[in-house]
C-alpha cells in the first residue's frame, strides 16, 4: 500500500517536478558560469603560446569571433533604441534647448540643418538607454577571464555604468552647460543669435564625454578585479593623467576661457581619484610569503 501511494504521488507530481527542473536549467546554467574559475596562466606564457602554438591561435581566432559578435549585438540595440529615441525626440530637443533659454532661441540656416540636430539628439539619447546593454555584453566577453569573486562584484557593475552615466548627464545639463552657455551668450557686446546645429553640436559633445568620464572609477574597478590595473599604478602616473584630462577638457569645452574648462577638469580629475580609490578596494592582493 506504501508503494502504492509513492507511485500516485510521484505521478501527481511529476508534471511540477519536470516544469521546475526545465524553470531552473537558465538559472543552474548561470550559477555554473559564475562559479567557474578561470584558467591562471601568466601573460608571458599565453604571448609565447600564441606566437608558437596553432591552437592557442585558433582560439585567439576564435576568441576575437566572440568579441565581434558582441559588438555586432551592441550596434544592433544602439541602432534600435536610437530609433525609438527619434520617435519621441520633440521632448528630449526641449530639454537640451533648456540651457539656451528654449528651442525658440535657436536658429537653422541651412535646409537640412534641423535634420542633423534631431539626429544628434537622438543618438545621444540612444547611447545613453542603450549602455546598460551595452555594459552588459561587454561583461559577458570578460567575465570568463576573472575569477568567481571578480565575476560577481563585476556584475554589480552593469547597472551602475547605466546610472554613472545618467548622473554624467544630469551634472553637465544642471551645472555645466548653464555657465558655459552664459559665458558665451554674453561674450563681448554682440547680439547672439545661437544656430541649432552648432549649439546641439557642442552639448551633445560635452554630454557625452562629460557623461562618459563618470565611468573611470567603474572602469578602474573592473580592470582591478582582473589585475590589469592597480591604485599604485594610477597614482604613479597621476601627472600624465591630468595632463590627458586637460587636453581633453580644451578640445571638448567650446571656449578657451578656463573657468569653463576648470568646469569640465574639476570632476574628471575628482573622478581620477575616485578611480584610484575603487582600484584600490577591488584591486587583487598580492599573497604575501607567510600566507604562500
Amino acid at each position: 500500500m506504501r508503494n502504492f501511494f509513492r507511485r500516485l504521488w510521484g505521478a501527481a507530481t511529476a508534471p511540477f517536478v519536470k516544469l521546475g527542473n526545465v524553470i531552473a536549467r537558465p538559472f543552474r546554467a548561470v550559477y555554473r558560469f559564475m562559479m567557474t574559475e578561470p584558467l591562471s596562466q601568466p601573460m608571458t606564457d599565453i604571448l609565447a603560446a600564441l606566437v608558437e602554438d596553432e591552437e592557442t591561435r585558433r582560439h585567439a581566432r576564435d576568441d576575437l569571433n566572440k568579441l565581434r559578435w558582441h559588438i555586432i549585438r551592441s550596434l544592433i540595440v544602439l541602432t534600435i533604441v536610437t530609433a525609438l529615441a527619434w520617435i519621441k525626440i520633440d521632448p528630449i530637443i526641449r530639454f537640451l534647448a533648456e540651457p539656451v533659454g528654449g528651442v525658440e532661441k535657436l536658429q537653422v540656416l541651412e535646409l537640412t540643418e534641423s535634420l542633423g540636430v534631431y539626429m544628434k539628439a537622438a543618438l545621444i539619447a540612444g547611447f545613453g538607454v542603450s549602455l546598460l546593454y551595452i555594459a552588459f555584453e561587454l561583461w559577458l566577453y570578460i567575465a570568463p577571464g576573472l575569477h568567481v569573486k571578480a565575476r560577481w562584484l563585476s556584475m554589480i557593475a552593469i547597472p551602475a555604468a547605466f546610472f554613472l552615466f545618467l548622473i554624467g548627464a544630469w551634472f553637465t545639463h544642471a551645472y555645466i552647460l548653464p555657465t558655459a552657455v552664459k559665458f558665451l551668450l554674453n561674450f563681448g557686446d554682440f547680439q547672439a543669435n545661437p544656430i541649432a546645429g552648432k549649439y546641439f553640436s557642442v552639448i551633445t559633445r560635452l554630454i557625452f564625454w562629460i557623461s562618459l568620464s563618470f565611468e573611470f572609477p567603474l572602469v578602474t574597478a573592473v580592470l582591478a578585479l582582473a589585475g590589469w590595473v592597480s591604485h599604485r599604478d594610477l597614482l604613479r602616473y597621476w601627472r600624465i593623467a591630468m595632463i590627458g584630462i586637460a587636453v581633453i577638457a580644451a578640445i571638448v569645452t567650446p571656449t578657451t576661457d578656463p573657468g569653463n574648462m576648470a568646469l569640465v577638469m574639476a570632476p574628471m580629475a575628482a573622478l581620477y581619484f575616485i578611480g584610484i580609490l575603487t582600484s584600490f578596494l577591488f584591486g587583487r592582493r598580492k599573497k604575501t610569503p607567510i600566507e604562500n
